[in-house]
C-alpha cells in the first residue's frame, strides 16, 4: 500500500514552485504545469508531483568554462 502523500492548496502550491496562483490557474488552462487534483471546485496539488514537475525541468550543465 502506498504512503498518503501531503495535499496542499494553490497557494502552497505556488510558493514549493516560486510562482503565483494565478501562474498555476493558467497553467491548468493551457493544460500544462504540474499534475493537480479537483475535490468539488477545490483545486489541490500532491507534494510528490509538483516535485516531479521541478525535477523534469531540471538542467545539468556540462562542460563549460571555469
Amino acid at each position: 500500500m502506498n504512503a498518503i502523500t501531503p495535499i496542499m492548496s494553490e497557494t502552497e502550491a505556488a510558493r514549493i514552485l516560486g510562482t503565483t496562483k494565478k501562474t498555476l490557474q493558467c497553467w491548468r488552462f493551457e493544460r500544462r504545469g504540474p499534475k493537480y487534483l479537483k475535490i468539488g471546485r477545490s483545486v489541490r496539488y500532491r507534494l510528490e508531483d509538483l516535485e516531479e514537475f521541478l525535477h523534469e525541468r531540471l538542467i545539468e550543465p556540462v562542460g563549460g568554462r571555469i
